[in-house]
Formats: structure tokens, C-alpha cells, sequence
């Protein structure tokens, strides 16, 4: 059953999400912007009314601050909504993934997002180039021009010897 507050004689009752509504002169009104408007007057375009403490029950005026929509919103985004956000992904969201990653819709979705990517192209692709050490030519994948140096091992491991000693003179 939902909680009730009687303030200035009207009747405010708690909703859903934490915070008191009741019927003010025929409309509805929330508690602490009924509460500050009360005790310090109209609220300013843009401004909301903040519980400082956090506790949407404690709506004395000494526990409500009036501060910007975008630093109000800022201020929840990163208490409630994050731990919220945690919850979800650890009891929904995560395994939901998991599931759908492992079955063959999901397996379908990555092969068709492989197939369209330009990774997939350029693994295809060849590139003709010549080896640093030896001069000959050789063949490598476009994706691998980056770190493609040397026509193989031996003569990855000779410039490797190479830069060693080069270094020890």
C-alpha cells in the first residue's frame, strides 16, 4: 500500500517512483515543488527541486535545494540511473547477449556484419611487396601492410640480429 504525507492539510501519496503526489487546488502537484513553493516561493525556469540527502520521503525544506535541470539530471544519472544500469546488465542484459551470440540468429547477424566489413575485404586482398632484408618479392594481405616487413622468419630474425648488434656497437 503506498504511503501517505499530509502537509498544509492535503493528502500526498507516494508513487511508483518514490516521490509524493497529491491534488492541489484541482491539479496535480508534487510534494517538494509544492513544498518549496510553500516556504521560498516560485520555481525558476530551468531549476529543479533536488532532496539533497537523496530520500524522496524527506521533503522538509531544509532537505530541498533548488539547482539546474542539466546538473540535477548529471547528479542522477550517475547515482541511481549507473547502479540501475549495473543491475540490468548483470541480471538481464548480460545473459540475454550471451544467449543470442551463441544461437544461430546471432551467429547468422556476425557472418552476414563479416562479410559487409572492410576487414573481411582487405583480408582478401592481396598486396605484392619486397622484403627489407633479402629485396625479393613477396605476397601479404592488405590488412597486414601495417606490420609487414620481411618475406618470412629468417629474415625477420636477420634484422633482428642486425638492429642487436647494431645497438651493442
Amino acid at each position: 500500500m503506498a504511503q501517505v504525507i499530509e502537509y498544509n492539510g492535503i493528502k500526498f501519496y507516494q508513487t511508483a517512483n518514490g516521490y509524493y503526489l497529491g491534488n492541489v487546488d484541482h491539479a496535480p502537484q508534487w510534494l517538494h515543488r509544492y513544498v518549496w513553493e510553500s516556504e521560498i516561493g516560485a520555481i525558476s525556469d530551468g531549476y529543479h527541486i533536488h532532496h539533497i540527502d537523496g530520500d524522496k520521503g524527506n521533503n522538509d525544506i531544509s532537505n530541498l535545494q533548488a539547482i539546474k535541470g542539466e546538473e540535477h539530471l548529471t547528479e542522477h544519472a550517475q547515482t541511481a540511473n549507473t547502479e540501475l544500469a549495473k543491475k540490468n546488465l548483470g541480471e538481464y542484459a548480460r545473459p540475454k547477449a550471451c544467449a543470442w551470440h551463441k544461437s544461430q540468429a546471432g551467429r547468422e547477424a556476425h557472418r552476414k556484419q563479416y562479410e559487409n566489413s572492410n576487414l573481411q575485404k582487405a583480408m582478401r586482398e592481396k598486396v605484392t611487396l619486397v622484403c627489407q632484408v633479402c629485396g625479393k618479392e613477396y605476397t601479404t594481405v592488405k590488412a597486414m601492410l601495417h606490420k609487414s616487413k620481411y618475406c618470412g622468419n629468417n629474415c625477420k630474425a636477420t634484422a633482428l640480429r642486425r638492429r642487436r648488434k647494431l645497438c651493442q656497437e
